[in-house]
């Protein structure tokens, strides 16, 4: 059986001091933790792509009786692109709660987030008939010609009545908005 308890007392100072700091670093990583294999979020679509989680901390954890703060960077990068995430220092704290565990994240950890998934391979989404209907759970969509003709007639006109259709969705340099206009979140986006 192994217990441990609060160890602080007895290794906080070499943690803290040049003794104990650079085999943490080394033993985490840098504090960058890899996720590797992530699927997409969204149903029927293949693929997986690698991305990195960088928790650095940003200030000293605030430690109180039952519970503790922890504020680090957040950001996802997606490991094999070019494109890395610009931290604005947003203010933000946690909401006074005793009950419950909070996850907050900053306006620029989301958009980071947001840009670092699209621009991975999982981050486009490709759709025929069958990927939509597996996307929403039904099997009545219909993404033809003649489907999409009261809307878009000139699919139908272009290329005959029937014809199935498949769309290639990616999307970029997201902004992502918190608690403004009377919404909980708001997505700015080219398609």
């Amino acid at each position: 059986m192994i217990m441990i308890e609060n160890t602080a007392y007895f290794c906080g100072e070499l943690i803290l001091s040049q003794i104990g700091e650079p085999v943490l670093t080394k033993f985490f990583n840098n504090y960058k933790l890899p996720l590797h294999g992530m699927q997409s979020a969204f149903i029927g679509q293949p693929g997986e792509a690698d991305f990195v989680l960088d928790w650095r901390q940003t200030s000293d954890p605030v430690i109180r009786e039952g519970e503790m703060d922890l504020k680090f960077i957040g950001s996802v990068d997606y490991i094999y692109g070019n494109k890395k995430c610009t931290m604005e220092p947003d203010a933000f704290d946690f909401m006074d709660n005793d009950i419950q565990s909070q996850w907050v994240m900053t306006e620029s950890a989301a958009t980071c987030l947001a840009n670092s998934y699209f621009s991975s391979n999982i981050g486009t989404l490709v759709l025929n008939e069958h990927k939509t209907n597996e996307l929403f759970n039904v099997t009545d969509i219909k993404t033809d010609s003649s489907s999409l003709a009261a809307h878009i007639p000139l699919f139908q006109q272009k290329i005959g009545p029937n014809k199935p259709l498949k769309t290639i969705i990616k999307a970029d340099h997201f902004k992502v908005t918190f608690g403004q206009f009377d919404c909980d979140m708001i997505l700015d986006y080219q398609l």
